[in-house]
């Protein structure tokens, strides 16, 4: 699965932990991991929800998950998971859907393109956002792509994290330093009953439109 696809680096557990424990999964219904590779972070989120829901709320536990992922392989094993495979290649992903939050370990060589498209998603609606990035791309703000990315960063006044050999027990082993990101961007006084009925209609024609082509092309590549 590490053939032709220099970008996957499976998130260590350990990176993992940090990651989620940034989020309140009592206040969380419905999330987007927006680069899931084999699930590692996905089947981790689930577990989290199941803790939350079974210990504040004494029922069993319900989540919303939407996956995206690029490579086709990987897209299989997610959906041999069970999971909810929504669009292929994130930054072509469109949705009316809202997300309270998008939890994501992003190629790093395009890291600042999906965190930057991740907070345009939330400054929507509002939610919070918890990413990886390679240090490299808020140390070095050599394009303008990062540098609008910095500027997003201190405008939510964003949380962030240097960890050094952060994927060093990885399943693809690297010492790269890594950002770990928390943004928590605050619901806009923009909604309306009709424009939300309007955008789940919308949500719910462009979803069972993509899911159809996407079955399909995966089915003829198997």
């Amino acid at each position: 699965m590490f053939n032709n696809n220099p970008d996957f680096f499976p998130t260590p557990a350990t990176l993992i932990a940090k990651m989620l424990d940034k989020i309140d999964f009592k206040y969380i219904s419905s999330i987007l991991e927006n680069s899931a590779g084999k699930g590692d972070l996905a089947d981790a989120i689930i577990e989290k929800f199941k803790l939350s829901r079974s210990h504040y709320y004494n029922r069993e536990a319900v989540w919303d998950i939407d996956t995206v992922e690029l490579n086709s392989e990987l897209r299989m094993i997610l959906k041999g998971k069970g999971y909810r495979v929504v669009h292929d290649d994130y930054l072509t992903y469109n949705t009316y859907k809202h997300y309270d939050a998008i939890i994501s370990n992003p190629p790093f060589s395009i890291g600042d393109k999906f965190l930057l498209k991740m907070i345009e998603m939330q400054e929507y609606q509002g939610g919070v956002i918890v990413s990886l990035l390679g240090a490299e791309t808020l140390r070095n703000p050599y394009s303008n792509t990062r540098k609008e990315l910095l500027d997003k960063l201190e405008h939510y006044n964003a949380e962030i994290e240097y960890i050094q050999n952060a994927f060093i027990d990885s399943e693809r082993s690297t010492n790269v330093e890594v950002a770990l990101i928390y943004i928590s961007i605050p619901k806009p006084e923009h909604s309306s009953i009709i424009l939300d009925d309007l955008m789940k209609q919308e949500q719910f024609r462009e979803e069972v439109h993509y899911n159809n082509e996407i079955v399909n092309a995966d089915f003829l590549k198997g």
